[in-house]
Order: C-alpha cells, then structure tokens, then sequence
C-alpha cells in the first residue's frame, strides 16, 4: 500500500467512474490493516489540500476561535508552495531528502534542490513520532508559512488523544525530525493541523492563550478539522469518500468476503 501508484489508484478512481472497482478498493481498505489505512488516507490528502487551499482562503474556514482571530498574518489569498499542475508528483519523501533540506529548498531556493524542482508536500518518517505531512503556504504572495499535519481517520474507539495528537506537530517533535526548523518560519509562524474524522475535539484543544510561548518569538497556530467542520472545508466529492469509509468500517463486522461476489467469477456484459 506505500507505494506511489496507491496515490492515483485513489485519485483516478474514486471519482465513481468504476463504482464496482471502488467497492471492491473500499473494501479492502475496510479489511486492511491501519497502517495502511494510514498511508492511503495521507496520500488522498494530498489533492484534498490542493484543492481546498487553492480555491479557498484559510481564515474562511468555520473554526472556533476563527483564524483572523488566532493569526491575523494567515488573512488573505492563499496557496500551496511548489504546487503544479495535476498529474505531476506532488509528494517527496524522507527517503528523497530530509526534513530540513525541503523546508530549505521552499523557503530559500524557490522550491528546487540542486536545481530540480522539489514536490509540495513532504511525508516524514515515521519515528520518532512527528507530523504525519509538512508544506508551506504563501499568503498574498509573500508571506511563507509551513503547515504540520497530523492526520487521523478514526474507526470506532481509539486510545489516540487530542493531547497525543497535539504534541506530534508541536515543537518538540517537529524538531526530532528538524532541528531547526524555526530558521524556516520567515514569518514567526507555523501551522499545527489536526485533521481527525470522525471525532470531536473543538473543545478539547487548548486554546490559543494556553499554548506555550516559543522562546524565539515564533507563533505555533492550532487548526483543529474534525467533525464539527470536515464536511464545511474539503471538497464534498471527498469528504463523501471518507464518509464512504466510515460507513463501510461500521459494516465490516458483517460483511464476509464468502458472501461476497468472487471478481474473478463475475460476468461481464
């Protein structure tokens, strides 16, 4: 499931132009274990962000406090540093280069490294713990700010806590994966994205005043999606998708794969 062609299995055909392949990848996503739930999760992100930042100004999202509030730098037009048209790779790994060398190559080189340009979006490693996705976004065309993602698609009761969640795109664990990431905040600010669903953990956050202050002056901003606006901020053909998800899971207990049509048995007209 962690290879690159999962990204464009999910993009290419959960547009229902197969709803019978999509059913049966649904499927297999159900029954699959969450690792790779995961990393199928995060990749879809990746054209979900796109679009959403692309077409939709940050402080425009429902969220509690609102955003201008919380950081008014984030108000204005945004969009994704490095971003290119679709169909081109839109996402580098550790095994390309490390945390700090794409913050660096988006910040200072105009989104190149050794003269080649350099994906939008970074997929650390896995440990130690940290953000499950990075990337930047230019507001207004000049300020420059990096967003750490920590995602989490949820499926019944889990031992994962809003505070857990928190702490992997805070700064201790950001620097486990860059040091000096702070050098790559041009604007003294930084972006902690939780996105959960399903689950609700508006009120459980901190709330701006109750987060620690950085002793460099840099801003940490907390963007918690979650149930209370998923569905209001991502475009709907994919939040109908991960809804898809949800339901099928909920399911699974009952859906034996012996009841089930055999593919390769199936009658084509």
């Amino acid at each position: 499931m962690d290879e690159p062609f999962v990204s464009k299995a999910v993009e290419n055909y959960f547009a229902a132009i197969d709803p019978y392949f999509a059913r049966e990848v649904r499927k297999r996503m159900v029954k699959s274990t969450p690792i790779e739930q995961g990393c199928v999760f995060e990749r879809l992100m990746m054209k979900v962000f796109s679009e959403t930042f692309n077409e939709r100004p940050l402080s425009n999202w429902p969220h509690q406090p609102p955003i201008s509030n919380m950081c008014p730098a984030l108000v204005g037009k945004v969009e994704i540093v490095g971003w290119r048209e679709p169909g081109l790779e839109q996402g580098t790994t550790h095994g390309m280069m490390s945390m700090e060398e794409f913050m660096d190559a988006h910040v200072n080189y105009q989104s190149t490294r050794n003269n080649l340009p350099v994906a939008p979006f970074f997929f650390p490693k896995s440990k130690p713990s940290g953000p499950d996705l990075v990337f930047f976004i230019r507001i207004d065309g000049d300020r420059v700010i990096p967003v750490f993602v920590q995602m989490k698609l949820h499926q019944g009761t889990s031992n994962f806590s809003e505070n857990d969640a928190l702490s992997t795109v805070s700064a201790a664990k950001i620097e486990g994966h860059a040091k000096n990431f702070r050098k790559y905040c041009p604007n003294n600010v930084y972006i902690s994205m939780i996105v959960a669903n399903p689950t609700k953990w508006t009120d459980k956050l901190p709330s701006p005043s109750k987060l620690p202050k950085d002793p460099s002056g840099v801003q940490q901003v907390v963007i918690n999606v979650s149930d209370d606006n998923f569905g209001d901020i991502f475009p709907q053909e994919h939040v109908e998708f991960i809804d898809r998800l949800k339901n099928a899971r909920k399911r699974s207990a009952d859906d034996d794969d012996g009841n089930d049509e055999d593919c390769s048995k199936k009658k084509w007209s």
